[in-house]
């Protein structure tokens, strides 16, 4: 699997909250609540950070298992299914 970083759509905001954050496409008005690690998915998306897109999600996904009582193979679907959603409303481009 090639490494690369999917890309925010352009002009998309996003406002980080203490309970979640708000993703708004400006361009359509459309808005999408954010919740748990979603927001922490979004926060890489803008971020990018040192590690490729592969290593940071496996990074991710070590945390959350350390944080909650998810096994690896729960926590890699929710992500794989939130990254599809974000795909199939042309939040993320790949």
């Amino acid at each position: 699997m090639t490494d690369f970083w999917p890309k925010l759509n352009s002009g998309l905001l996003f406002r980080d909250f203490e309970n979640g954050g708000i993703l708004l496409n400006p361009s359509t008005s459309n808005y999408y609540r954010i919740t748990g690690v979603g927001v922490r998915i979004t926060q890489m998306l803008i971020n990018k950070g040192e590690h490729g897109f592969n290593q940071a999600l496996n990074l991710l996904i070590d945390e959350m298992e350390r944080e909650t009582d998810a096994d690896r193979e729960t926590i890699s679907h929710a992500i794989e299914t939130f990254l599809n959603k974000l795909k199939a409303e042309r939040i993320i481009i790949s």
